[in-house]
């Protein structure tokens, strides 16, 4: 009986040890890499990556500078500046203003920024000519102001009051704005003519006024009347 009742005892003790090892739960293993997670620019980090200080994690694309290879590189010349002018006035009184007509100065391309600048017809019957390089003669077609007695566009800052102050603005701005740019001590000779209905060069008669501008004598100034 003695042995009997000292079992008992053993046997609760080895019930309660082997119940307590049976609810006792293995420990879960390390996670020693993070999943895989997808970024807004392509490719894959890890969590750990991922957590890495805002300096220092990938936030976008960095264009690099391209370099312009040496071989199409191309070394810029400066173009010659043109300078000319036109005069408007009358009388020994002219106003300057910049020529617009372009990298090439000639007297044609003088008289028809002219032109434009002020709305006058300076249409001519031919090419400006020279006999010699002290002299250039400008003839003028017929349909120019000079015979129409008015201007093809009127501008507000070249407004004329009367056929008189027409002419003699037209045939002193022309004969100052070329002798400016065309000679250096404004000793150019300037001759005025136009054309009959054959085509031969006449002086210019200006009827409505009663007065001539001769075309074998150089323009000093506008004939009085």
């Amino acid at each position: 009986m003695k042995k009997y009742h000292l079992f008992l005892p053993l046997l609760g003790i080895l019930l309660l040890v082997s119940g307590g090892c049976s609810k006792r739960k293995e420990p879960k293993p390390l996670i020693t890499e993070a999943p895989a997670v997808e970024t807004e620019i392509g490719g894959y980090i890890t969590e750990t990556e991922s957590s890495m200080p805002e300096s220092q994690s990938v936030s976008g694309t960095i264009r690099l500078p391209i370099q312009e290879p040496e071989h199409q590189k191309e070394s810029s010349t400066e173009s010659e500046v043109v300078s000319a002018s036109i005069y408007i006035g009358s009388n020994g009184s002219f106003r300057a203003y910049p020529y617009a007509g372009g990298d090439i100065v000639t007297p044609e391309s003088l008289i028809a920024a002219m032109a434009d600048l002020t709305g006058w017809n300076l249409d001519l019957a031919e090419s400006v000519t020279g006999e010699n390089e002290n002299s250039l003669t400008v003839c003028f077609a017929r349909s120019c102001s000079l015979f129409t007695g008015t201007a093809s566009a009127e501008k507000e800052a070249f407004l004329i009051y009367s056929k008189d102050q027409l002419y003699r603005q037209i045939l002193d701005s022309i004969c100052y704005t070329l002798q400016v740019n065309f000679s250096q001590d404004q000793d150019l000779s300037i001759y005025y003519c136009t054309v009959d209905k054959n085509g031969e060069k006449i002086p210019i008669e200006l009827e409505d006024l009663g007065i001539s501008v001769p075309s074998g004598e150089p323009y000093q100034h506008f004939p009085s009347f």
